[in-house]
Formats: structure tokens, C-alpha cells, sequence
């Protein structure tokens, strides 16, 4: 049986399960006996990457989302373990997107 997902989106990307706050998913994750999960919301650079809506999160999210998943990841420490990053599409040209954002 898989006990971990990397590939879990939250509210400010757009397409995923609105209702549902960041906490919640770790709350059903631990639910499923996951031992580890990957917050990736999409990179949050839709004018530069993709310009469909509803696809990414605003790049003025960014903080608010990592700060976000760094309290979930030191509050549940002890039931499971949390990492979070940006789903991206790759574009050897984009690299100064994906540097920006690192930061």
C-alpha cells in the first residue's frame, strides 16, 4: 500500500477542493495512514508560464502558502511528515522564473 502523496494542491491554485484548508488535508492524510505528503501548488507565475485561469496560485500567495504548510509540517511533526514545493513546467529558458521564486 502507497503511504505518502507529493502531489496534493490547496485552495490557492485555482482548481483545487476550495472548501478545504491546508490543515484539513493533513488532518485526512493522517486519516489515511500517510506517513509523508507534498504540498505542490502550481509555481506562481501565471503571466510569464501559463495564462489560462484558475491553473495557479497568485505570486502574492507565495509566502502566505509556504508560512502556511511550515506551521502544518511543526504542528503534526509527530503524526506526519510534510514537504512542500511548486509543481513547475520546465522550460530550459524560464530558469530565472524558478530562481525568483526559490527565494
Amino acid at each position: 500500500m502507497q503511504n505518502f502523496n507529493y502531489h496534493q494542491h490547496t485552495f490557492r491554485c485555482g482548481h483545487a477542493d476550495f472548501d478545504m484548508l491546508d490543515e484539513e488535508y493533513v488532518l485526512e492524510s493522517i486519516k489515511m495512514e500517510f506517513k509523508e505528503i507534498a504540498f505542490t501548488d502550481h509555481c506562481p507565475q501565471k503571466n510569464e508560464i501559463d495564462t489560462r485561469e484558475n491553473v495557479r496560485m497568485k505570486y502574492s500567495q507565495k509566502e502566505e502558502y509556504m508560512d502556511s504548510i511550515k506551521k502544518l509540517k511543526e504542528k503534526y511533526a509527530d503524526k506526519i511528515e510534510i514537504k512542500t514545493g511548486y509543481e513547475i513546467e520546465y522550460l530550459p529558458r524560464r530558469r530565472r522564473i524558478f530562481k525568483r521564486i526559490k527565494k
